[in-house]
C-alpha cells in the first residue's frame, strides 16, 4: 500500500518541477491530452453543470480560463481519477510522466526526478521500471519488490507464453533496463532462464524440484 506520506511527498516532488518549469509531469503535452492516455475523459461526469462530461470541463478550466490549480487532477478530481486512494490508479499516472510519447527521451533531469520518485516508492514496496519499449525507447510500468514476487510472476508467464516472440519481447526489456537498472535486468535474466528450463522440463516429462536453483536445472537438463 502506498502510503498517504508517500504520495505527498511525491506530490511535492511534481510541484516544484511544476514551479520552476523545468519537469511538467505531462511532458511536451498538454493535461487534458495527458490524461486522456489514461481515462476516456468522455466517458466520465463533469464537475461543471454546463458540461456533460470531463473532457469539455477540462477543456474549459485549463485550456480557456486556467482556473484550476496545478495539482487539480489529484484533489479536485479525485472523485473521477482516485488517484488518492487507489495505489494501481496512482501508480498508472506515475509510470506514464516517463513515457516515451509524454517525455520523448530521458534526459539527466527526467532521470533525476524518476530517481527521487523510486526513492520515495521503495519504502511502500513499489518501483518504477522499464517494463517494455517502443523505437528502442523504454515504457514504464511498475513492480512489487517484496520477496520472490517476480520469480513467481515471470514462472506463471512463461508457462502460458513460452515462444519466441515472448522470449524476443523479455530480452529487448532486458536490454532497455541493463544501463538504468542493471539489478533488475540481472535479475530478470536469471528468472527467465530459469523459467524457460522448468518449461522445458515439464514438457519432457522429466520430474524435478520446482525449488531448484538454476544450477540444478541446467544441470538436470544436461543429464537428460
Amino acid at each position: 500500500m502506498i502510503t498517504e506520506i508517500t504520495r505527498k511527498e511525491i506530490m511535492d516532488i511534481l510541484s516544484e518541477g511544476y514551479r520552476t518549469r523545468d519537469f511538467l509531469y505531462f511532458g511536451s503535452l498538454d493535461e487534458a491530452r495527458f490524461f486522456s492516455r489514461i481515462y476516456k475523459l468522455k466517458e466520465l461526469p463533469s464537475t461543471d453543470g454546463r458540461f456533460a462530461c470531463a473532457d469539455r470541463d477540462i477543456h474549459q478550466h485549463l485550456v480557456m480560463n486556467d482556473d484550476w490549480e496545478w495539482d487539480w487532477f489529484y484533489y479536485f478530481y479525485s472523485d473521477n481519477f482516485d488517484l488518492v486512494s487507489s495505489d494501481e490508479k496512482f501508480l498508472l499516472f506515475l509510470a506514464e510522466i516517463s513515457h516515451p510519447l509524454v517525455r520523448g527521451s530521458m534526459n539527466s533531469l527526467s532521470k533525476e526526478y524518476l530517481g527521487k520518485i523510486n526513492y520515495l516508492l521503495k519504502f511502500d514496496g513499489y518501483q518504477l521500471v522499464p517494463t517494455n519499449s517502443i523505437s528502442g525507447r523504454a515504457i514504464y510500468g511498475w513492480i512489487k519488490i517484496q520477496k520472490d514476487h517476480s520469480l513467481i510472476n515471470s514462472l506463471e508467464k512463461v508457462k502460458e507464453n513460452f515462444n519466441s516472440e515472448y522470449i524476443d519481447n523479455q530480452i529487448q526489456i532486458m536490454i532497455t533496463m541493463a544501463d538504468e537498472h542493471p539489478n533488475i535486468a540481472i535479475g530478470k535474466s536469471k528468472e527467465l532462464i530459469e523459467s524457460c528450463a522448468k518449461t522445458i522440463l515439464k514438457d519432457q516429462k522429466i520430474e524435478f524440484d520446482p525449488h531448484m536453483d538454476l544450477g540444478a536445472l541446467v544441470k538436470k537438463l544436461i543429464n537428460h
